[in-house]
């Protein structure tokens, strides 16, 4: 009886992801540090792929991971060169997209983002709300709002990129 409800919701899931159309998407950004991070990065790169299914017209679900790096700042204090080593995260997401209308779309992306450098980023909880602009049906333009929580600092940043279908 067991195998019989496993076997069942196997069968399932397999169903609704292969009936539903999918779309294998990426991006590439570029963000302003803000908030706890402003004065010790200067900038964000991030670079993700996204898989998307269709639920209806308008919503889609996903996933996303990639890369964000902040790249660290070089200052004087006291007669001292200082520079803040560069922070890496590979981010999990799940993401959900509502295409407003035929031009535009709203997304909110949200997980964790695994810490991989310095040494010591345990890395943290992820969110990103995203705003979409569709040039054709190849290339989108977005702004988005990056936030990492690490240690109960904040890695933040206002991004704006480019994404592709694959």
């Amino acid at each position: 009886m067991i195998m019989n409800k496993i076997l069942f919701t196997a069968f399932t899931i397999v169903s609704l992801l292969t009936s539903n159309a999918q779309e294998l998407k990426s991006n590439l950004s570029l963000g302003i540090p803000v908030g706890d991070v402003s004065e010790g990065y200067n900038v964000n790169v991030n670079f993700e792929f996204v898989y998307l299914w269709d639920i209806s017209n308008q919503v889609q679900l996903g996933v996303v991971s990639g890369y964000s790096h902040f790249v660290g700042d070089s200052f004087e204090a006291q007669g001292l060169s200082l520079k803040v080593d560069d922070a890496g995260f590979l981010p999990l997401n799940a993401t959900f997209r509502f295409n407003a209308t035929a031009k535009t779309a709203l997304s909110l992306d949200f997980g964790y983002a695994f810490g991989l450098s310095p040494d010591g980023n345990s890395g943290g909880f992820t969110y990103a709300p995203k705003m979409y602009y569709h040039l054709d049906k190849s290339f989108d333009l977005y702004v988005s709002y990056k936030d990492i929580r690490v240690d109960g600092n904040a890695f933040s940043s206002i991004c704006f990129g480019v994404e592709f279908n694959l």
